[in-house]
């Protein structure tokens, strides 16, 4: 999903409601994988993010949630049953086990 929380004005943003509407309708599909720009609050202090995503997750089950727009010093973390991989600035490998 493309685009970030803003002033839909500008280009690329959703208002918040539009945003996590989009996003709900995404993961009630029971998706695997979720790639965005924005993601959720992290667990720790410093880990941008909006936490009405946390809200949307927890509520869905498990997904693998794949997104920037925010550094996170621990680049991977777990919300329930849900892994979120922030790939800011980084590049990742996948590899199966």
């Amino acid at each position: 999903m493309s685009g970030i929380i803003g002033n839909p004005k500008r280009p690329k943003r959703r208002e918040q409601v539009d945003f996590i509407g989009v996003i709900e309708k995404l993961l009630s599909r029971k998706i695997d994988i979720l790639l965005a720009h924005q993601g959720p609050a992290g667990m720790h202090n410093n880990d941008k993010g909006d936490a009405l995503l946390n809200d949307c997750l927890m509520k869905t089950g498990s997904t693998l949630f794949v997104f920037g727009h925010c550094h996170w010093q621990n680049f991977h973390q777990k919300l329930g049953s849900n892994k979120l991989l922030n790939v800011d600035n980084r590049v990742l490998v996948l590899l199966p086990k």
